[in-house]
């Protein structure tokens, strides 16, 4: 690229300012200069909407829509490119909203009014929790986290029913509650139903400032190692699928997974499969035996070769087998949703609360669920966790709420990468800033990136966990002290 053609791109607004003035959430790029969001234009909410962060300009590949930054901003915002150059500037705008945004404004108004109150989801959310257990292998992983018996009691971690006990659950529960509008529930054809995506076994309840159950974030199995390059780029999942105790259900027969499956050919054309089951053969058509492998597979890609090799591992006649499809993203952490079932509905993006009782006068701030579970197991203080950056719209109102409280200390803890990460960083500079403007005392917290054995320690959870064990250098106790006392 020209310099002269790279000093116009510097001058430019970058995407993710753009994006936030415009009021759009967004994931941040993962290696590859990209930000995939819904389309503002055609509404399509696929996600096939691409900015490249590098050379500033986006393409919708449903639409065809596509320009610069600032084109962006004006068709967004309703004014020309001007103004929207001014108005990164510093400059005022008073141009009116586009018919863009006043439509994008009333299909996020319609899906809330959608969403039951929280009063409503709170005892469904509850009920369901009654219902299920939890793992042994999630409750082991959650001990080795540092919570307490108690704390996974009263947290109320469960696991993730399957297809048939979450049919089963769900006509229960429409005996009792109203589940339309709740996250997670949609109706077909007249019964109720609750989206059980495969491989997230753990649901960890969100909570509001007054303890009621927001929503539920749900956990990626430890089965799924993501995959990635030398250069630390994600392209895809390596999955171990347990033969002995992975089932799905496919023609109303509960099929375990790496059962024998034994095609059967008709004049040399393929017309069915026979599975066994409990001893016997069970017939399967081929069309209900490809909707069974997409229910229960997940994708590998090649590390050598992200761009072709793309497909699926599968164990069949105890063999690992490879079947191309598309790829597919699996996140740590998601929301349970029914957003995209008819009938059904998403969460609200908010702050996650849990109330400690020690330093009445300051609170912890951080990201995730999970993590300020564990941060207040093992402190004893309030922590607030953001459910995804992007959510740190909700800062403001949570920080009145803390206010309110007789709280005047914020603590960040983001995670350590935030020296590495610029949009991390730059959601952490934000917070602080929020937090400054409301009053609020305000400090970071810094630690050693690695335990004695060399073991990363991202999260302050982690390093609060391997400090409790001994295993942590002594560089930064005296930091943590200092901010947050003894934590034990």
């Amino acid at each position: 690229m020209a310099n002269t053609e790279q000093q116009v791109l510097d001058r430019l607004p970058s995407v993710e300012d753009v994006l936030s003035a415009c009021n759009i959430s967004f994931a941040p790029p993962k290696g590859n200069n990209e930000i995939n969001i819904d389309c503002p234009f055609c509404d399509d909410t696929r996600r096939r909407f691409f900015f490249d962060t590098r050379i500033k300009r986006y393409y919708c590949h449903n639409c065809g829509a596509t320009g610069g930054v600032l084109q962006f901003y004006s068709e967004i915002m309703g004014c020309d490119t001007k103004e929207a150059w001014r108005s990164f500037r510093g400059e005022a705008f008073n141009g009116e909203r586009s018919p863009i945004l006043h439509r994008k404004e009333e299909s996020l108004e319609k899906e809330l009014t959608k969403l039951a109150p929280i009063g409503i989801r709170d005892l469904v959310y509850r009920d369901l929790l009654n219902r299920l257990t939890l793992p042994k292998q999630e409750y082991e992983n959650l001990t080795a986290r540092g919570l307490s018996n108690k704390a996974i009691s009263e947290n109320g971690y469960k696991g993730m029913p399957n297809r048939k006990q979450a049919d089963q659950i769900c006509a229960d529960l429409a005996l009792k509650h109203k589940l339309e509008g709740v996250p997670g529930f949609y109706n077909k054809d007249g019964a109720w139903h609750m989206t059980t995506p495969a491989f997230y076994h753990l649901i960890v309840p969100v909570r509001d400032i007054n303890g009621r159950i927001q929503g539920f974030q749900l956990r990626l199995g430890n089965e799924v190692k993501a995959v990635k390059t030398s250069l630390g780029k994600l392209i895809g999942y390596n999955v171990f699928i347990p033969k002995h105790n992975f089932f799905v259900s496919c023609n109303g027969v509960e099929i375990p997974f790496g059962s024998m499956c034994r095609p059967v050919y008709v004049n040399g054309k393929l017309q069915s499969y026979l599975v066994e089951v409990n001893g016997k053969q069970t017939p399967i058509s081929v069309d209900a035996f490809s909707r069974w492998l997409k229910t229960v597979i997940a994708p590998c890609f090649d590390e050598n070769d992200a761009s072709s090799c793309i497909g699926y591992n599968l164990s069949l006649y105890g063999e690992k087998k490879f079947f191309p499809s598309k790829r597919i993203v699996y996140p740590k952490y998601k929301w349970l949703s029914s957003a995209k079932m008819e009938g059904g509905v998403g969460p609200q993006n908010g702050v996650h609360f849990c109330f400690g009782e020690r330093h009445k006068s300051s609170f912890i701030w951080t990201e995730g669920v999970l993590k300020p579970d564990v941060i207040r197991e093992l402190t004893n203080m309030t922590v607030l966790g953001f459910i995804g950056t992007n959510s740190q719209a909700m800062a403001p109102e949570a920080i009145r709420q803390m206010l309110e409280l007789g709280y005047t200390r914020a603590i960040i803890a983001y995670d350590s990468d935030m020296w590495t990460n610029p949009h991390v960083k730059k959601a952490h500079d934000k917070l602080y800033k929020t937090c400054i403007d409301s009053g609020l005392n305000v400090s970071s917290l810094v630690w050693d990136k690695k335990d004695k054995d060399g073991n990363i320690l991202k999260g302050l959870d982690d390093y609060l966990c391997a400090w409790k064990t001994g295993k942590v250098l002594s560089n930064d106790t005296e930091e943590i002290t200092r901010n947050i006392g003894k934590p034990w």
